[in-house]
């Protein structure tokens, strides 16, 4: 399992579909050694700005269905190395769903960590929450995200995993030692138990076994019948008021009835109050809370009529102090232990001291059970601490995402305004590119940038062996129409023209103005007569419908001569074929005008096979012909 200099649990899991999406995981959270160029970028951008903290050295797993997520997640909880944190896409057809899936993931790991990556889901917030419950392990991102979102969520969630985990630790630690300290109390009340035994083994083991015994029987019994009426006030008074405090007169006693015994160590100072009833007790019980000063422990007798008995007692009690430790003082019970046990419960709590009972019983369970109630009030102080601690990091977590939710904003917000002016930088940067290249009058590309494309089409003609056809187009008499009907007029016969020319091509065409009134056409991968056919149309087109076009002189006829030329006649240059397709222009000018011309191999002669020379040939039709102008 990945973990960094602290020892944390970095390993994540991605569950998404989208194998695009694994990669953009990667590239955020498993960013490239050399980050030169984003540094520089960065500085570009927003200028000098303090370097960022390392990013972690996160563990990565991909998952592209939710079942498959699952099997890695019980994997990892097996092998005892569990995920911190899960990124889960809400909707993987055509398995399970996102919240599908999350709910089998918290059903093997309940401490998982969840960030829920979504653009649209089948199932509304509301039933989200109905379905998984009010958790602060589920958080939401919101595609698109950017990296910096996905970045402090894993640090925060992560964080807060290995914080939990530690917090678990501490916990299972602190309950560790209060069981081992109740070992040691059972043990220390066995060996107490013991002694007492062997005590008794001494005091009796010079009299006859017969007569041992029989004495034993007989104060068992006497005992069980008076212990309530007889033995209960005088263990009361000798037994734990002398006991506990240690009087001058306890210490008499107890030389007459046991012998000269070894002092006991210094006694705890107890502060003792009694009541003579359960009814009372409960009352002093209650009080103490109220106060802030709760007992410790009691004594509580079995059997004390006309009241409640010890257990109904007992039983009142814990539910005023569900800490308060308890030992029942018995010789005789109207009910039996199993009865006492399926009413108490398996209680730690509760302790048996037989009658008739001697001192150091009473000593030392009143040490042991204090130091017990002390020991879980230590515990619970302990825990009320650490849940202050909890509290106070969960209060400074959530600043902390609310200082993050701000900064994301903010960024989100400089995001935006980056994308917008960027978009605004491309707008400009084609309404540049298309007035660089663009005829301002005609739309069409200008010459510069026609022969741009031009050179591409004739490369790529050479380089792939296919035809490529050049036409020249000129609009005929068109200083006759500037010198008849102006200039404004003129533009829009270029206008109209360019627009015939324009709708007729193919979309492997292109059109450009040459100069003036004069146009170049391209058809890549197009035979000599294919093109000638293409150009005969063109004629045709703007002969009946340019004229129309005209706003101001509607009625102007409008003709063009053109000339068609092709790579197949050997030039060697872009220029050469614009020449040759020149060539046949100027042959449709002073064949009359308003028809096409095209080259088409002639040759020279017998004994000349591979010299070939260029001629001219008319394709427009002589009775087509029409005057030139009108």
């Amino acid at each position: 399992m990945t973990r960094d200099a602290n020892n944390q649990n970095l390993r994540i899991l991605v569950i998404d579909d989208n194998e695009s999406i694994h990669e953009d995981f990667r590239k955020i959270l498993l960013p490239p050694k050399d980050s030169d160029s984003l540094d520089q970028a960065r500085v570009a951008l927003f200028g000098e700005t303090p370097s960022l903290p390392a990013q972690e050295h996160y563990e990565l797993e991909f998952a592209d269905q939710g079942r498959e997520g699952l099997g890695l997640v019980q994997s990892a909880q097996r092998e005892g190395h569990p995920y911190a944190m899960a990124f889960v896409d809400m909707r993987m057809p055509p398995g399970w769903d996102g919240l599908e899936t999350i709910e089998h993931l918290w059903y093997v790991a309940p401490d998982l960590e969840i960030v829920v990556c979504t653009a649209y889901a089948d199932h509304p917030w509301e039933d989200v929450s109905r379905r998984i419950g009010n958790t602060d392990k589920l958080l939401i991102l919101l595609k698109p995200f950017n990296s910096i979102e996905v970045v402090q969520l894993a640090n925060s969630l992560t964080k807060k995993w290995n914080m939990t985990h530690l917090l678990n630790l501490q916990i299972e630690c602190l309950a560790s030692c209060v069981n081992q300290r109740t070992a040691e109390l059972c043990e220390a009340k066995d060996r107490l138990q013991e002694n007492i035994a062997r005590r008794i083994a001494d005091t009796v083991k010079d009299q006859p076994r017969d007569d041992a015994a029989a004495s034993c029987r007989g104060k068992e019994e006497f005992l069980a019948i008076m212990s309530h009426e007889i033995l209960t006030p005088i263990n009361e008074l000798v037994g734990k008021v002398g006991l506990l405090f240690e009087d001058e007169s306890f210490h008499e006693a107890r030389a007459a009835l046991f012998g000269d015994l070894p002092l006991l160590r210094e006694p705890e100072r107890f502060e003792l109050d009694c009541a003579d009833q359960g009814q009372s007790g409960l009352t002093l019980v209650n009080q103490a809370r109220n106060e802030g000063r709760p007992y410790a422990v009691a004594f509580v007798d079995m059997r004390m009529p006309p009241g409640w008995d010890g257990l109904e007692t007992i039983e009142h009690l814990w539910k005023a102090d569900a800490g308060l430790q308890v030992v029942i003082c018995t010789a005789y019970s109207d009910q039996p232990w199993d009865e006492i046990k399926e009413r108490i419960g398996r209680n730690d709590q509760l302790l048996i001291l037989q009658k008739p009972f001697n001192g150091i019983e009473v000593s030392q369970l009143a040490i042991a059970l204090c130091r017990k109630w002390d020991l879980a009030h230590e515990v619970a102080g302990q825990l009320d601490e650490l849940s202050k601690q909890v509290n106070e990091r969960t209060a400074e977590l959530r600043c902390a995402n609310e200082q993050l939710t701000q900064s994301n904003a903010a960024l989100v917000r400089t995001v935006t305004d980056l994308e917008v002016a960027q978009a605004e930088i491309l707008r400009q940067n084609d309404e540049l590119e298309r007035l660089a290249s663009r005829d301002l009058l005609t739309g069409c590309f200008n010459r510069r940038a026609f022969y741009v494309q031009f050179e591409k089409a004739f490369a790529e003609s050479r380089e792939h062996d296919t035809e490529l056809c050049c036409l020249m187009v000129d609009i005929d008499h068109f200083k006759r129409i500037n010198d008849q009907f102006g200039h404004a007029v003129g533009d829009q016969a270029i206008q109209a023209v360019a627009s015939c020319l324009s709708a007729e091509l193919r979309l492997t065409d292109t059109v450009g103005r040459y100069g003036g009134e004069e146009f170049c056409l391209m058809f890549p991968r197009t035979k000599l007569a294919e093109a000638a056919n293409l150009a005969e149309r063109l004629r045709i087109r703007v002969k009946t419908e340019a004229g129309v076009r005209m706003r101001m002189a509607s009625r102007l006829v409008i003709t063009v001569s053109c000339g068609v030329s092709s790579t197949a006649f050997g030039a060697r240059t872009p220029l050469e074929l614009i020449d040759q397709a020149d060539k046949g222009l100027y042959a449709a000018k002073e064949g009359g005008r308003n028809c096409v011309m095209a080259l088409e191999p002639i040759i020279a002669g017998s004994n000349a096979s591979n010299q070939v020379e260029p001629q001219v040939r008319r394709i427009t039709p002589r009775e087509s012909n029409l005057p030139a102008s009108r």
